[in-house]
């Protein structure tokens, strides 16, 4: 396993920049290539539009390219198989509704995704369930702390999660 759904849970009363950041990082560490990928991002549905922009602005600092370069943030994926799989996943998410709102393309010459955030995805969509493998984000709305564990917990390959709160 390489690739996780693990959810991010924000409410309303987060600090917006704190949890984008978090969020962001979560979901294009090792170009979503890592276990405990943070590749949906559930948020309380006041502010969903305010922290997808942040997110989207937070995954456009990350500094994509050799990995080698201590410098990089985000390398390639592992293989053109991968690359064209997770280039799939996106073609995916647009075909089934989700709103695109950033990346889905190549990164350069190589294997490079540039960091993708999808809005306006339900948890029984394709890039919400399968193991996507890549740096792909799904933001996912919640009402209330009940609808976010129920969602958080609909999932066959979370191995972690996050909550974001200033209100533990």
């Amino acid at each position: 396993e390489l690739g996780g759904k693990s959810p991010n849970i924000v409410f309303a009363d987060a600090d917006i920049a704190k949890a984008a950041a978090g969020a962001a990082r979560a979901a294009f560490y090792n170009s979503g290539q890592i276990c405990t990928a943070g590749s949906r991002l559930l948020v309380e549905e006041s502010i969903a539009d305010e922290l997808a922009a942040a997110v989207v602005e937070a995954g456009r600092t990350f500094t994509v390219g050799d990995p080698l370069d201590p410098d990089t943030q985000m390398g390639p994926l592992v293989s053109q198989a991968q690359h064209q799989r997770v280039l799939g996943y996106i073609e995916t998410g647009d075909r089934e509704g989700a709103k695109r709102l950033a990346g889905g393309g190549r990164d350069g010459a190589g294997y490079y995704v540039e960091p993708t955030v999808f809005a306006g995805v339900r948890n029984d969509m394709t890039i919400a369930r399968d193991e996507i493998f890549g740096p792909v984000l799904s933001v996912i709305t919640f009402r209330d702390v009940t609808e976010a564990a129920a969602i958080a917990k609909d999932t066959d390959y979370a191995l972690g999660a996050g909550i974001w709160t200033r209100d533990v």
